[in-house]
């Protein structure tokens, strides 16, 4: 529920989508991730975490819980600061902090992740992989197809709903102990199967 339906739409999504579609893709992609998948991470995706993880059970716990998640909370300065110009010293500290991101959820999930896998892991692993990798840009060109939409924006939804599975979302499972070898391992083999599998959504459509 959490590594399914959040692509890594973002440090996997934007760089793949520019090599496949071009330049002019980009800003469909920055909007199908700022405004589709980082949202649901903040918001779906902590109520998810946090409900299943059982040590939440009030509504209200429920909300303090999504409202002090950090990266929600970064989400709302950043639209409060959005028309805000920073010192260029000012960006270039934000720039550094921010790209230290990667490096460290890349090695929270790698602490989990193992090359062979668990024999109870297998059957639910194949099923999140064809539902992220298949299933999802399966449905996502249907409903486009049915609307006759077939621009380049359509193109972007497409690929993005085909990304591997969310980093982010791998970090939040684990961070609450839901099944975080499976978690870490769906983000992990996505990701590989993604490079091929991407490019294959790209000659389909």
């Amino acid at each position: 529920m959490l590594t399914v339906p959040l692509g890594n739409t973002g440090f996997v999504g934007i760089p793949l989508v520019e090599a496949l579609l071009g330049s002019d893709a980009v800003p469909y992609a920055i909007l199908y991730d700022q405004f589709g998948t980082f949202v649901a991470l903040n918001t779906l995706g902590s109520f998810v975490a946090a409900y299943y993880s059982g040590g939440v059970v009030s509504w209200k716990k429920l909300a303090k819980t999504i409202l002090s998640f950090p990266p929600f909370i970064a989400l709302v300065v950043a639209f409060v600061t959005l028309f805000l110009q920073f010192p260029d010293w000012l960006s270039g500290v934000l720039q550094r902090i921010s790209s230290t991101l990667v490096p460290v959820v890349m090695v929270a999930v790698g602490m989990q992740w193992r090359l062979r896998l668990e024999r109870d892991l297998i059957a639910p692993l194949t099923v999140g992989l064809v539902a992220t990798l298949f299933l999802t840009p399966l449905l996502a060109w249907i409903i486009l197809h049915l609307m006759g939409i077939n621009n380049l924006a359509a193109q972007v939804v497409i690929l993005e709903a085909a990304m591997p599975a969310m980093i982010s979302a791998g970090v939040l499972a684990i961070n609450y102990q839901l099944a975080p070898r499976l978690a870490s391992s769906l983000v992990g083999y996505s990701l590989l199967l993604s490079l091929a599998t991407v490019w294959a959504w790209r000659q389909f459509i």
